[in-house]
């Protein structure tokens, strides 16, 4: 788990998010021309209280080299203010869905980041 420090909170944070999604079944793929990509990237506070989320939706594409497995990559910026220390999670849930809004495959990429601010690691004073 990554640390962030923050002079003093409230503060902004900026994570990023990088996920690589492969379709690993040439029998079968999932991630296909016609189909498309779904996706929800989100920061929980330590509370379980979202503070960031966007939402994105676009077809997937053909590939550009045949040959090579199907892949999405997700490269997001997760802004979010936190106001006190402690456990966040910045997550993307990416799917894959056909004409009919069936969902043919999906993905949870999470990272877990602790806040904390400059004064409260500080040895104490004698």
């Amino acid at each position: 788990m990554d640390t962030l420090v923050a002079d003093q909170l409230p503060a902004q944070f900026t994570p990023v998010l990088v996920a690589i999604i492969v379709d690993t079944d040439p029998e079968n793929p999932v991630i296909t021309a016609g189909r498309t990509m779904t996706g929800r990237i989100e920061a929980v506070g330590p509370d379980d209280s979202v503070l960031f989320v966007a939402q994105l939706r676009q077809p997937v594409s053909p590939p550009s080299i045949p040959l090579i497995r199907a892949r999405a990559q997700i490269i997001a910026q997760v802004p979010f203010m936190a106001a006190k220390p402690g456990d966040f999670k910045i997550s993307a849930r990416m799917a894959v869905v056909d004409a009919n809004e069936n969902v043919m495959g999906e993905v949870i990429a999470t990272r877990e980041i602790k806040i904390a601010d400059a004064a409260s690691l500080r040895p104490a004073a004698n």
